[in-house]
C-alpha cells in the first residue's frame, strides 16, 4: 500500500537540505495529483451511472422508463452499502490463499487514510458499474425485490471475490490473488467489472424468462421498440466520456502514463461503433440506433482489459472485434437461445468483455506480457475468463433460481418477476405510481377496449402536463358518450320490454321444439297487449303436457308387458281422436297377444295345428298372426318328416331319408338327419367288420393258447428243479465260512509268533552290537597297553645306558632297569595274546550278528506272508459271503420266476375262457346287426364257431 501519511513526510523533510526539499515538493505535488486524478476519474465513472440511466430509459418502452431510472439509482445506493461494509474488505484485505481476502480495518466503512479513501471511492463506482449492467438485461419485468437481491449479491460477494483474484494486491502491494500470480491481465475490468455484470444478467434473464409478448407463438422474436432513441444515444455519449475516467483513472496516478490509455479507449470505441454500424446495415438493411450504440460500447468494453498494454492499431482491432461480437452474440441469444435482453447487456458486457480479455494476450506488447510467453499469456487470459464466468454465472443462477422457486408469485410466475397485469400496465404505475405522458389516457382506453360498456371516469388533468390537451379531449369524448348512452336507454325502455317478451317466447318455443312442454311464459314483465297470447300458449302447453303424460304412462306400461293401461279422461278434438286410436290399438294388440300365448302353450304341448284368425286384421297384427301360422305349418311338416325317418330307422331301414324341400332351420335339420343316417349305416358296416375280426381273433387265441399253456407248465417244472439245486448249493457253501475263519485264526497266531521272534532277534542284534563295541574298546585299551610297554622298554634301555655311564654308582639302577625291561617285554607279549583272543571274539560276534540279521530277514518274510495270508482269508471270506448272497438272490429270483410261471399258466387258462366269451359275444352282435336292412347289412354273417380247445 502506498504511504500517503503527510505528518511522517513533513517530519522527514525538516532534516533535508535544499535540493532534497525540492525533491520532496515534487513528491508532494505528485501525490496530490494522484489523488486529484483518481478522484476526477471516479467522478467520471460515477457519471456513467447517468449514462446507463439515460441509455436504459430510452431503450425501454415509456411505461417502464421511470422504473429503469429508479433501479439505476437504487443499485448505486445499495452498492455503496454492500461494498463499503463488506465488499471492500473482502476484495483488498489480507489474502487467504489467493482466493479471497479480508481485513476488518477496511470493513463497515472503517477505512482510514487519504489514499485508502480515494482508492475506496474509485473502486466503489466500479462496483456500481458492475451492478447497474444487470438492470438493462432484466428491464421491464423484474421486481424491485429481485433487483435488490441481484445488487446485494454483486456488491457483497461476486464482484469482491472476482476482483480479489485479479486486483487483490493493488492497495497494499502484496497479497495478490491467484489469477494475478499467474500473470492475468485485466487493467480496468473487461472481465472483473463488465463480464461479471453481464454474466449475472445472463443468469437473471434465464431464471425470470422473457418479457410478455417478446416471442410469438412460433418462438420468433418480436421487436419491442424503446420509446426514445434520443435519450439512449445521449446516454451512450455520456458513457463514452465516462470511460475516459474508467480506463484512464485505473492508473490511479496523475502522470502522462494515462495518455495512451485514453487514446486507445477512444479509438476502440470508435472502431467498435463503426464495425456494428456497417454490419447491421449489411445484414438487416437499416441503421438502427442500437447498432452504433452497442458497437461503441462493445469496443469500449473489449479494450478495457488491455488499454495500457496495446498500441492504437491493436486497440482499433480489439474495438472492432468487440463491436462485431456484441452484434453476433445478441442475435444468437435472442434468435437461437430465445433469451430476452432488452439492451443487449449480456452480449456487450459479458461476451465482448471476455473476447477483449483474451485478445489482450494476443495483441499486448512484449514488454507488457506478464506470463512466460504470448501463448501462455493467451491461455492465462482464457482461463481467467472461464473461472470468472463459472463463479459469477454459477453463483447468481443458483441463488436466483432457488429464490425464484421458493417465492412463487400469486399468478404462478417466478417470485423475482412482477405479475403479468403489472407487466402489461407498466412498472411506472405498478411499482412507483408515477404515470408518464399518456399513461393515464392509455389505461383508460385499455379499459374501454376490454369492456366497451365500461363507464370510464374522467382522467385527472394537470395543466402543466404534456398530455393535458389529449386528456381534456378524451374527457369531453367520454362525457358525450355517456350522455348519448343515457338518452338511448330512456328511449329503449318499451322496446326492451317487447324484446324481453319475444326473447321469452323464443325460449319457450325452443323448449317445445325440443319436446319440453313444461316451460311457461308466465305473466311477469309481459306487455298488456301480449297477455292473452301468453295465457293461450301456456294453456295449450298444459293440454299437450297432460296428453303426453298419459301417452307416456300407457307406453311405459306396454313396455313393461302391461296392455291394460288406457288413456283415461274425457278429451275433445284432436286429443279425443288420439285417445280413441291409442285405446283401440291397445285392445287389438292385447287380443292378438292372448291368441299367440294360446298357440305357444299348445305348441309347447306338441300341438302345432293351431291357426290364428287373420281375417279382419291388418298391418303388423296381420303380419304377426300370419307369421305364427306359418311357423306352425312349417314345424308340423318338418316334425312329421323327422318322425317317419326316425321310425323307419328304428325298424332297421337304413335307406330312410328326410325330404329336401324343407326351409329354414328344418332344411339344416333334414341335412343333419340324413347325414346321421348315412353315418349310422357306415358305423353298422364298420361294426360288422370289426365283430367278424373279433370272432376270428378269438379263434386264433384259442388255437394258440394250448401251446402257451404247455410251455408254461414245462417252464414251471424246470424252474422248480433249478430252485431245489440252488438251495442245495447254498447249504454246501454256507460251511466255507467256518473253515475260512479257522484258517484266519491260525494265520493270526503265526503272525504273532513271527513278530515276537523278530523282536527277540532285533534285541540280540542290538546286544551283539554292544559286544562288538566293547571288543573295539578292549582293542583300543590293548593298543594303549602295547604303547606303554614299548615306552617302558625304551625307558629301561635309557636307564641301562645311564647306569652304565654311572659305573659302580649305577649298578643298582641297572638291575632295576633290567627288571623293568623284562616286565615291559612280558607285558607286550601278554597284550598281543589278549589281542588275538579279542579278535577271535570279535569275529564270532560279527558272524553271530550276520546270522541273526539273516534270521530277522526271514522272519520279515514269514510275517509278510502271514499278513498276506490273513488278507487272502479276508478276501475269501468276503467272496464266500457274496457268493452266498448271490445264491440266495438266485433262489429268491427262481421262486419269483416259479410264481410267475404259475401266474402265466393261470393267465393262459383265463385267456382261453375269455376267448370263448369273446367268440360268443361276436356271434350275438352279428345276430343283432343282421336286423338292419340296407347296403351295410349285406355283409353281415355269423362267423363259424371255432372248436373249443382242451385245457
Amino acid at each position: 500500500m502506498r504511504n500517503r501519511t503527510l505528518p511522517i513526510l513533513l517530519a522527514g523533510l525538516i532534516a533535508l537540505p535544499v535540493p532534497a526539499l525540492a525533491e520532496a515538493d515534487r513528491f508532494t505535488l505528485q501525490n496530490n495529483l494522484d489523488h486529484v486524478w483518481t478522484t476526477v476519474a471516479a467522478g467520471l465513472v460515477f457519471f456513467m451511472q447517468a449514462g446507463f440511466l439515460l441509455l436504459e430509459a430510452g431503450s425501454v418502452r415509456a411505461k417502464n422508463s421511470i422504473n429503469v431510472a429508479q433501479k439505476n439509482m437504487l443499485d448505486f445506493i445499495l452498492s455503496t452499502l454492500a461494498f463499503g461494509c463488506v465488499g471492500f474488505a473482502m476484495m483488498f484485505g489480507d489474502s487467504l490463499g489467493g482466493f479471497v481476502g479480508w481485513d476488518s480495518r477496511l470493513a463497515f466503512l472503517n477505512t482510514e487514510g487519504e489514499w485508502n479513501l480515494t482508492f475506496f471511492v474509485f473502486q466503489l463506482v466500479f462496483c456500481g458499474t458492475a451492478a447497474t449492467i444487470v438492470s438493462g438485461a432484466i428491464a421491464e419485468r423484474m421486481s424491485i425485490l429481485g433487483y435488490v437481491l441481484c445488487t446485494l449479491l454483486i456488491g457483497c460477494l461476486i464482484y469482491p471475490v472476482a476482483g480479489h483474484w485479479a486486483w487483490g494486491g493493488l492497495l497494499n502491494g502484496a497479497d495478490a490473488g491467484f489469477l494475478a500470480q499467474m500473470g492475468f491481465i485485466d487493467f480496468a475490468g473487461s472481465t472483473v467489472v463488465h463480464s461479471v455484470g453481464g454474466w449475472v444478467g445472463l443468469a437473471a434473464i434465464m431464471v425470470i424468462g422473457a418479457r410478455h409478448g417478446k416471442f410469438d407463438e412460433n418462438g420468433r422474436p418480436v421487436e419491442l421498440h424503446g420509446h426514445s432513441p434520443i435519450l439512449a444515444t445521449f446516454g451512450a455519449m455520456i458513457l463514452w466520456v465516462g470511460w475516459i475516467g474508467f480506463n484512464g483513472g485505473s492508473t490511479t496516478a496523475g502522470t502522462p502514463a494515462f495518455a495512451h490509455i485514453i487514446a486507445n479507449t477512444m479509438v476502440a470505441g470508435a472502431f467498435g461503433g463503426l464495425a456494428q454500424f456497417a454490419l447491421g446495415r449489411l445484414t438487416e438493411g437499416y441503421h438502427k440506433p442500437e447498432f452504433m450504440i452497442n458497437g461503441m460500447l462493445g469496443g469500449l468494453v473489449a479494450i478495457t482489459a488491455g488499454c495500457d498494454a496495446v498500441g492504437p492499431h491493436s486497440a482499433a482491432l480489439i474495438g472492432a472485434a468487440g463491436g462485431t461480437v456484441a452484434y453476433l452474440a445478441r442475435n444468437a441469444l435472442e434468435r437461437r437461445a430465445r433469451l430476452d435482453d432488452p439492451l443487449g447487456a449480456v452480449a456487450v458486457h459479458g461476451v465482448a468483455g471476455a473476447l477483449g480479455t483474451i485478445l489482450t494476450g494476443v495483441f499486448a506488447r512484449d514488454d507488457a506480457l506478464l506470463a512466460a510467453d504470448r501463448l501462455t499469456q493467451v491461455g492465462v487470459q482464457a482461463l481467467g475468463v472461464a473461472i470468472v464466468f463459472l463463479w459469477s454465472f454459477g453463483l447468481a443462477f443458483a441463488v436466483l433460481k432457488t429464490v425464484s422457486v421458493l417465492m412463487r408469485g400469486p399468478d404462478g410466475r417466478p417470485g423475482l418477476r412482477v405479475p403479468l397485469e403489472d407487466e402489461i400496465e407498466g412498472l411506472n404505475i405498478a411499482e412507483h405510481h408515477a404515470p408518464l405522458g399518456l399513461d393515464n389516457v392509455v389505461r383508460a382506453m385499455r379499459k374501454i377496449v376490454e369492456d366497451p360498456r365500461a363507464e370510464v371516469a374522467d382522467i385527472p388533468l394537470d395543466p402543466g402536463d404534456e398530455s393535458y390537451e389529449v386528456g381534456a379531449l378524451f374527457n369531453q369524448i367520454m362525457a358525450t358518450i355517456r350522455d348519448r348512452n343515457a338518452s338511448e336507454r330512456a328511449q329503449s325502455v318499451n322496446v326492451s320490454q317487447i324484446g324481453s317478451f319475444v326473447e321469452c317466447l323464443s325460449r319457450v318455443m325452443g323448449c317445445y321444439a325440443q319436446g319440453d312442454f313444461a316451460a311457461r311464459i308466465g305473466s311477469e314483465d309481459i306487455p298488456p297487449e301480449f297477455a292473452d297470447l301468453a295465457r293461450a300458449i301456456d294453456d295449450m302447453a298444459e293440454k299437450v303436457q297432460h296428453m303426453l303424460s298419459e301417452i307416456e304412462t300407457s307406453v311405459g306400461a306396454m313396455a313393461q308387458g302391461d296392455l291394460s293401461v288406457r288413456i283415461n279422461g274425457a278429451e275433445s278434438g284432436v286429443f279425443a281422436a288420439i285417445q280413441t286410436q291409442i285405446n283401440t290399438s291397445l285392445a287389438d294388440i292385447a287380443q292378438v297377444i292372448e291368441e299367440i300365448e294360446q298357440a305357444v302353450r299348445q305348441a309347447s304341448a306338441g300341438d302345432f295345428d293351431t291357426q290364428l284368425p287373420e281375417e279382419g286384421r291388418a298391418g303388423f297384427l296381420f303380419q304377426l298372426c300370419n307369421g305364427v301360422n306359418r311357423i306352425n305349418r312349417i314345424a308340423t311338416f318338418g316334425l312329421s318328416d323327422i318322425s317317419q325317418v326316425v321310425g323307419r330307422v328304428a325298424q332297421g331301414d337304413l335307406d330312410a331319408r328326410m325330404r329336401a324341400d324343407h326351409v329354414g332351420a328344418f332344411r339344416k335339420i333334414a341335412g343333419d338327419v340324413n347325414d346321421m343316417v348315412d353315418e349310422l349305416s357306415g358305423i353298422v358296416a364298420d361294426l360288422s367288420a370289426s365283430t367278424r375280426i373279433v370272432g376270428e381273433t378269438a379263434d386264433t387265441i384259442l388255437n394258440q393258447n394250448d401251446a402257451v399253456t404247455a410251455a408254461a407248465r414245462a417252464n414251471q417244472s424246470m424252474v422248480t428243479d433249478l430252485s431245489a439245486r440252488v438251495r442245495a448249493l447254498v447249504e454246501k457253501t454256507s460251511g466255507n465260512g467256518s473253515r475260512v475263519r479257522d484258517a484266519q485264526s491260525r494265520a493270526t497266531s503265526v503272525r504273532q509268533a513271527a513278530e515276537e521272534t523278530r523282536a527277540i532277534s532285533r534285541e540280540t542284534v542290538a546286544r551283539m552290537s554292544e559286544a562288538a563295541q566293547a571288543v573295539r574298546e578292549i582293542n583300543s585299551s590293548l593298543d594303549e597297553i602295547g604303547d606303554l610297554a614299548a615306552q617302558t622298554h625304551l625307558l629301561s634301555i635309557n636307564a641301562s645306558v645311564e647306569a652304565a655311564r654311572a659305573g659302580d654308582h649305577g649298578a643298582g639302577f641297572a638291575v632295576v632297569a633290567g627288571e623293568v625291561r623284562g616286565l615291559a617285554a612280558r607285558s607286550a607279549d601278554t597284550s598281543r595274546e589278549i589281542e588275538r583272543h579279542v579278535e577271535a571274539v570279535e569275529t564270532k560276534v560279527l558272524d553271530t550278528s550276520q546270522g541273526i540279521g539273516k534270521t530277522d530277514s526271514a522272519l520279515d518274510t514269514i510275517l509278510d506272508s502271514a499278513v498276506h495270508t490273513a488278507e487272502l482269508m479276508d478276501e475269501i471270506s468276503a467272496v464266500d459271503a457274496e457268493v452266498i448272497r448271490v445264491m440266495n438272490k438266485i433262489a429268491a429270483d427262481l421262486n419269483s420266476i416259479e410264481s410267475s410261471a404259475l401266474g402265466n399258466l393261470r393267465a393262459a387258462e383265463t385267456s382261453e375262457r375269455m376267448a370263448h366269451v369273446l367268440q360268443d359275444s361276436a356271434a350275438e352282435a352279428l345276430a343283432k346287426l343282421a336286423r338292419f336292412a340296407g347296403p351295410a347289412a349285406d355283409n353281415l354273417a355269423t362267423p363259424p364257431r371255432a372248436a373249443a380247445s382242451g385245457g
